[in-house]
C-alpha cells in the first residue's frame, strides 16, 4: 500500500501548460544562466520525434502564441529555471514586448530524430560562449549543462540499463489498485497523500473556468457537463493561457481529464470525504498503471486512453464498487476508442480528451447496468489486463505511423 502512495505522488507535479514546450523553456532558462548576461545569437535544438511533435503547435502559456523558438526565447528571458516545468510562470509582457525584435536577431536550428526515448539537446551560442543543456527520459530531468565544451552540471539518467524508468519501481496490476482502494481508510491520520492529490484536483478544475451543479437524476446530462469542464480546462491550457495545473506522468492534459471527472462525481453523488479519496485515487492509479506500460510520448492518444479508462472505472466503483465491475468498464472504453492517435499537442487536444471521458462516464454506467464486453475481440480480451498490454504493446511499436504524422504536420 505505502508503494502505492508514493508511485501517485511521485507522478504528480505542477506545470504550466503543455509539458513539452515546457521542457524547452526550463532548458533554455537553465542555459542562459550561463551566458554571462551575454545576448543569445544562434540556438540550435534537437529532440526526439514525440517531443518536436507535440511542442511544434501548443500554445506558450502566457503568450496565446505557439512556436519552438518562441519558447526557447522566453526561457532566456525569464532566466529561471527554478520552476522547472512551470517556468512559464513567469512571462510577463515585457518579455511579450521583447520577443519579437528578439526572434529576427536569432538563427534557429530545429533538427528532431526518431525514438522512444524522451531527449532534448538544446545549444546557446553568444559572442564568447556555448551553452547546452540536455534533458533525457523525464521532462524535468535535466542531466547535463556545457559551457564552451566543459562539463559543469552532470545528473544521472533516471533509466536503468535495462530501459526502465527508475520511477516505476514495481509492477502494479490491476487488483493490486482495487485493493488499495477499497482497503485504505483514507483519514487524515493514515497518510497526507490522499489530501494532498485531492488538493491537486480542485486546483485542476479551477483552470476550468465553468462552474455548474451536477444532478444524477439526469446522468447523461450530467456526462455532457463533466465532459464541457474537462474540454474547457484542456483548451485553456493547450491554446496557452496561463493557469498552473497538476500533471500526471508528465501530462498536463492527463492530469486534467483525470481528476477533474473523479472530483465531480464524487460531488455529484455526495460521497463522504473517504469515499472521494478513494475515487481520485482510484482514477490517478488507473492512469499511471496505463502509462507505465507505454512510451513516455505516445503514438496513440494515451491521455485519452488513460484518462477514459479512470472515468469509466470511477462510476463503476461508485455505482457498484465491484471489481469484475470495474473491469469490464475498463475494457468497454478500449472497445470503444482504442487507436485515436496523437498528432501533436494543440487546441484540438480538448476535443479528444473529452471525449474520451464522455466514452468512459457512458461505459461505466453501462458495465453498472450489467452490459459486458464478452469474449475475445480483436485487441479485446477477457481479461482486461490482457487488452490494456495489447493496446500498449501497439502503441511501442508504431514508428511508422509517427514518420506519417510528422511528414503530415
Amino acid at each position: 500500500m505505502e508503494k502505492l502512495k508514493e508511485l501517485i505522488l511521485s507522478e504528480i507535479n505542477q506545470t504550466m501548460g503543455c509539458t513539452e514546450v515546457g521542457i524547452i523553456g526550463y532548458a533554455a532558462a537553465a542555459a542562459s544562466v550561463e551566458l554571462e548576461d551575454e545576448e543569445v545569437l544562434e540556438v540550435l535544438l534537437k529532440v526526439n520525434h514525440g517531443l518536436y511533435k507535440n511542442a511544434l503547435s501548443v500554445g506558450i502559456p502566457g503568450t496565446l502564441r505557439a512556436g519552438l523558438l518562441k519558447a526557447v526565447l522566453l526561457g532566456v528571458l525569464i532566466h529561471d529555471p527554478s520552476k522547472k516545468l512551470a517556468v512559464f510562470e513567469g512571462v510577463t509582457d515585457e518579455y511579450l514586448d521583447k520577443l519579437e525584435n528578439f526572434e529576427k536577431r536569432v538563427a534557429f536550428q530545429v533538427e528532431y530524430f526518431m525514438s522512444t526515448k524522451l531527449y532534448l539537446e538544446l545549444t546557446l551560442k553568444s559572442k564568447s560562449h556555448s551553452v547546452t543543456a540536455i534533458v533525457e527520459d523525464r521532462h524535468d530531468n535535466l542531466t547535463t549543462i556545457k559551457k564552451n565544451g566543459k562539463t559543469i552540471f552532470e545528473s544521472k539518467s533516471c533509466v536503468k540499463e535495462s530501459g526502465t524508468v527508475e520511477s516505476k519501481p514495481f509492477e502494479i496490476t490491476l487488483d493490486s489498485i482495487l485493493d488499495y482502494v477499497m482497503k485504505c481508510n483514507c483519514s487524515k491520520e493514515c497518510s497526507k497523500h490522499p489530501h494532498e492529490i485531492l488538493a491537486f484536483a480542485e486546483a485542476n478544475l479551477k483552470a476550468s473556468e465553468i462552474d455548474l451543479i451536477l444532478n444524477t437524476e439526469n446522468y447523461y446530462e450530467m456526462v455532457e457537463k463533466i465532459s464541457e469542464q474537462v474540454f474547457n480546462s484542456s483548451k485553456n491550457r493547450m491554446i496557452g493561457k496561463k493557469k498552473i495545473i497538476y500533471s500526471i506522468f508528465s501530462s498536463g492534459n492527463l492530469g486534467i481529464s483525470t481528476m477533474i471527472p473523479a472530483l465531480l462525481l464524487g460531488q455529484a453523488y455526495a460521497l463522504d470525504e473517504r469515499e472521494r479519496l478513494r475515487l481520485i485515487s482510484l482514477a490517478a492509479l488507473i492512469v499511471v498503471y496505463f502509462k507505465m506500460k507505454m512510451n513516455m510520448i505516445t503514438t496513440i492518444c494515451g491521455s485519452g486512453h488513460g484518462a477514459g479508462a479512470a472515468a469509466a472505472a470511477c462510476v463503476a466503483y461508485v455505482l457498484t464498487q465491484d471489481r469484475e465491475c470495474i473491469k469490464n468498464a475498463i475494457n468497454m472504453v478500449v472497445a470503444s476508442g482504442a487507436g485515436v492517435l496523437c498528432d501533436g499537442a494543440k487546441e484540438s487536444c480538448a476535443y479528444k480528451v473529452s471525449s474520451f471521458v464522455r466514452t468512459g462516464l457512458i461505459m461505466g454506467k453501462k458495465a453498472s447496468e450489467g452490459q459486458k464486453l464478452v469474449g475475445n475481440n480483436g485487441i479485446n480480451k477477457d481479461d482486461v489486463e490482457l487488452t490494456i498490454q495489447n493496446l500498449c504493446t501497439l502503441n511501442n511499436d508504431m514508428e511508422i505511423i509517427d514518420k506519417n504524422i510528422l511528414a503530415i504536420i
